[in-house]
């Protein structure tokens, strides 16, 4: 999602404002600082940081074909991630179906920039946090997830959606925020973590050190 598809997803959920959110989502004890700025963690990311050990070293990481990418964008992932999506794009054109990524590997620190550029344009924290994970709570810190085009909720109408949710899982990947998920992460049908091959989706909370994501912005997500 670029900057303003971004910006008008926001804007059309409401979430500019303080009443977008439950009023009841914070817990004490769990923070992260933005801008010089202690900010609560919200229950449904609580206990979920990732083990930053867990964060793969940029040498480790491997740039994706150009030809998969939006916008023929450089999007690095671990280099199992990448193999597994090599061969799951593959046969998704055989069977006529176009997949592209549009977001892989981001670091905690990429992911506080986010939050802080948005901050700083007075946008409602808590609003922003239903479609940004906090600093340290991103899959994306793995390398082992990707955000398909176009990361939207109607990427779930898609043809590309349909062939994932038959297919996915023979490569490895699954649905780490399905519609029915019972994290209390919002629904994000374009977000797919590579785990194993023959992964079954599921919607039970995910373990510690493997939570959701926000896409980059082309870039600055």
């Amino acid at each position: 999602m670029g900057h303003k598809s971004f910006t008008l997803v926001l804007f059309m959920a409401g979430l500019f404002s303080a009443q977008a959110y439950p009023t009841s989502t914070t817990v004490v004890g769990e923070t992260v600082l933005l801008n010089g700025q202690s900010y609560k963690v919200p229950k449904y990311w609580a206990g979920k940081r990732i083990d930053i050990s867990k964060q793969p070293k940029p040498a480790t990481l491997r740039a994706l074909p150009s030809q998969l990418t939006l916008n023929k964008s450089r999007i690095y992932v671990t280099q199992k991630t990448k193999q597994a999506l090599i061969k799951m794009v593959n046969q998704a054109k055989q069977d006529g179906v176009v997949l592209s990524v549009d977001s892989g590997f981001r670091s905690e620190q990429y992911q506080k920039k986010i939050l802080e550029k948005y901050l700083k344009q007075n946008m409602d924290y808590l609003g922003l946090l239903q479609v940004v994970a906090p600093p340290g709570y991103s899959q994306h810190m793995l390398g082992n997830c990707v955000d398909f085009v176009p990361s939207e909720l109607d990427f779930s109408k898609s043809s590309q959606y349909a062939w994932l949710k038959t297919n996915a899982s023979k490569f490895g990947f699954i649905e780490s925020y399905s519609e029915d998920n019972k994290v209390g992460i919002n629904w994000e049908p374009w977000h797919w973590q590579f785990k194993s091959v023959n992964a079954t989706a599921s919607t039970d909370p995910p373990p510690i050190n493997s939570q959701p994501s926000f896409r980059a912005f082309k870039k600055g997500s």
